[in-house]
């Protein structure tokens, strides 16, 4: 294997660990605002929001 293509291999693989980093973010995101929805919801209906 030549240098460039293990530097094009690690470059690949640096853009695939952002990639997984951003994905982790947005699904961190999305259960947070499902929560706050859950106890808005909650709160409309008269529910007590789930305590951890």
């Amino acid at each position: 294997m030549t240098d460039e293509f293990l530097q094009q291999l690690r470059s690949l693989n640096q853009s695939a660990q952002k990639i997984k980093s951003k994905q982790a973010e947005r699904e961190a995101e999305a259960i947070a605002l499902i929560k706050d929805t859950q106890d808005i919801v909650n709160s409309i209906v008269g529910n007590e929001p789930k305590k951890p």
